[in-house]
């Protein structure tokens, strides 16, 4: 099944997610601005232009870091590339298959079994993921500190922690067991690939991680949290507590507060015994490979997102427990076997859906996962209380995790606030799209950008009713990236090798090359838009009266401009990259002015109403962004929304009353939905 069926098609496609970190680390390389690299709409232009064969691309919750394993083979085409990272991972089996053996004592027969028998591994191997890697580097790590080489395992875990974020459970144990060499180790190692990062991604990137890819990503809500699919805990909690209209209409009891304490507490009482069970007494080599399997299924168990191929990571558990038990619980080693391969059901287990309680019947995964977990627990029998040392440590460990567990509890609830208020808003939406972005009132109907199993396309009415059309694993055609509107026109960006701005209502209006988010003016007149290079837009206007005209440029080199929208006087707000600064900022645009800077903070997607008298934006309140409106006659700021979501992209009806937009809160990072507000009495 390996060799005849896994490896000729992980060689023969370029399927998720290889295309994710290759992409990146192209754009990187080429020296393009990555600051918007984890905006869905964005990355699926850079996609059009690198013709990649992929239909839907994103890096949410990937580290910048990780993707710089791939740098070096960004010199060839997508295909060659992924063939060449799958013969590396292939060497790497042979070196995890040897560590395995030098860390268990187990037969190459027994380990081979376990390993190329494993369909996450498969799944690992077709999608061209990284935890291939990760294993090696975990393994290496174990490995490493069985023979006191603690500096070494603290390298080895700060790679792999800034490839994924989970390994950083082992700085908590390095702490655990007393081995300040390796923390300090891993520390500085970890420092060291944080700069490497920044210095080659930039600051912006970063910041959007830590403010929101990060938090969101713990919370399980990286990726739409009621998919039971996924299996996790976050998944069943979601279902079973929270509410949500398009998503989850019918929990089974709507508790946010219960979400959010049950969310912090069970996570921690799977973990917490992985921690506290630990010896740091004991230096064995035996034991150190019981604490760092136990440690790695306790992690897995709690994710908030896992997948199929992030149970690759098994093998060092598998391997340890089988050692460990064999010999004088033969029965007990059977059940871990027997767990080991239903974790890793090659047809997933949690294919169905539910609501209410019945989300709790596709949780076999996760079942299964907390006995493995308690079979590690049972193997390394109970805390130790009675040497001083022992008490001590474990008693100050305790009370660390009681007020990890306080923290979370009491932040949980804060972040419900207001979070589901945007609710009463929601319009429904028959499409059945899970990304429904960048809405406008054109002729009476609702227009956005939605993502479809073809990609992305613009969307005429809130009543088109659902695809059942799979996601294509193969490009099928330009996105629709970005469009304009007014009463009697409609431009559409269409993003391929290069983007082309199109008329959808005037056949006459030739088609603009090398330009993308259109923006219109109220009369139609007037059409703005971005030339970009290496990632950086610069502002140019075109007048639609004189189709032979010349377009304009509106903005210095020194703005990295990335929305805009016009005013009745026909100059623009814009919204941009400052160099110098950090975050957006909006600025005024007048022809053959100096751009004026509005003292509106960090703020985005800025909306001019028709009446000219309004300007809705959204500003970075705590790490989100939400809505605001600006009185452009008196300079006065009225907040809209203020809750821990995104509420983004406004734009005004005729009445220049009330705006549409799009909405994340209550689903899933920028997985927006759009909402209807009236902001002006």
């Amino acid at each position: 099944m390996f060799a005849f069926q896994t490896l000729p098609s992980a060689f023969a496609t370029l399927q998720t997610d290889f295309p994710n970190y290759y992409l990146t680390a192209k754009l990187a390389t080429e020296g393009t601005d990555t600051a918007h690299v984890y905006e869905w709409r964005w990355l699926a232009r850079q996609k059009d232009h690198h013709q990649l064969d992929r239909s839907v691309i994103g890096l949410v919750p990937i580290t910048p870091f990780s993707t710089l394993v791939i740098t070096p083979l960004v010199r060839f085409n997508p295909l060659t590339a992924k063939r060449i990272w799958l013969l590396f991972q292939l060497a790497l089996l042979f070196l995890i298959a040897f560590g395995l053996r030098e860390i268990t004592g187990q037969p190459l027969r027994r380990i081979s079994i376990l390993l190329l028998g494993y369909p996450p591994l498969h799944r690992n191997l077709l999608y061209g993921q990284f935890y291939v890697l990760l294993v090696a580097l975990l393994i290496g790590a174990c490995w490493a500190q069985q023979r006191n080489r603690h500096s070494l395992a603290g390298v080895l875990v700060a790679l792999a922690t800034a490839i994924k974020l989970f390994p950083f459970i082992f700085f908590v144990y390095f702490a655990r067991k007393r081995q300040w060499r390796a923390l300090f180790s891993a520390a500085i190692a970890g420092v060291a690939c944080v700069a490497v990062s920044v210095s080659v991604f930039g600051w912006e990137v970063h910041r959007t991680y830590l403010r929101q890819i990060l938090p969101w990503t713990l919370r399980g809500d990286g990726f739409p949290p009621f998919a039971l699919g996924s299996g996790s805990l976050s998944t069943l909690l979601h279902c079973l507590f929270l509410y949500e209209p398009q998503w989850n209409p019918h929990p089974w009891h709507a508790s946010p507060v219960i979400f959010a304490v049950l969310q912090a507490v069970l996570p921690m009482l799977i973990l917490a015994p992985a921690l506290l069970l630990c010896d740091e007494r004991d230096h064995s080599p035996g034991r150190i490979a019981l604490e760092w399997s136990a440690l790695t299924v306790a992690t897995l168990t709690i994710s908030t997102i896992p997948a199929s191929y992030n149970f690759t990571l098994l093998i060092l558990p598998i391997t340890v427990l089988i050692a460990a038990l064999l010999p004088k619980r033969p029965i007990l080693a059977w059940l871990a076997v027997a767990l080991y391969v239903g974790i890793g059901y090659p047809s997933g287990w949690n294919v169905g859906s539910a609501s209410g309680l019945g989300a709790a019947l596709w949780m076999s995964r996760l079942y299964m996962l907390i006995f493995f977990a308690a079979l590690f627990y049972r193997a390394m029998g109970v805390i130790a209380f009675r040497k001083p040392g022992q008490l001590k440590m474990t008693l100050a460990l305790t009370a660390g995790l009681i007020l990890v567990v306080a923290f979370q509890t009491t932040s949980g609830i804060h972040h419900q606030r207001g979070l589901y208020e945007d609710f009463a808003y929601r319009l429904p939406d028959a499409s059945g799209a899970m990304l429904a972005a960048a809405p406008e009132w054109h002729n009476g109907n609702i227009l956005r950008i939605a993502m479809q199993p073809v990609g992305y396309r613009l969307l005429t009415s809130l009543n088109t009713p659902p695809s059942n059309i799979p996601f294509s694993e193969s490009y099928v055609g330009p996105d629709e990236i970005a469009f304009a509107s007014s009463a009697d026109s409609l431009f559409v960006e269409e993003a391929g090798p290069h983007s082309i701005i199109t008329s959808r209502t005037n056949d006459a209006i030739s088609a603009i090359t090398n330009a993308e988010s259109p923006a219109l003016s109220s009369d139609g007149q007037n059409l703005a838009f971005l030339r970009v290079d290496h990632g950086r837009g610069t502002l140019f206007v075109r007048s639609l009266r004189e189709p032979a005209a010349m377009e304009q440029s509106m903005t210095p080199s020194s703005l990295d401009v990335e929305q805009a929208t016009f005013l009745p006087d026909a100059s623009l707000i814009v919204a941009a990259l400052v160099d110098g600064s950090h975050g957006s900022r909006i600025l005024h645009i007048r022809a053959g002015q100096q751009a004026e800077l509005l003292p509106l903070g960090e703020a985005r997607y800025p909306a001019a109403s028709p009446d000219g008298r309004w300007l809705a934006f959204s500003r970075m309140i705590r790490g989100n962004w939400n809505l605001a409106v600006l009185d452009l006659h008196t300079g006065s700021v009225r907040g809209i929304t203020e809750a821990e979501c995104n509420t983004v992209e406004p734009a005004w009806e005729p009445d220049s009353k009330t705006i549409l937009y799009s909405s994340d809160c209550g689903r899933a990072l920028w997985f927006t939905a759009v909402s209807r507000r009236r902001v002006v009495p």
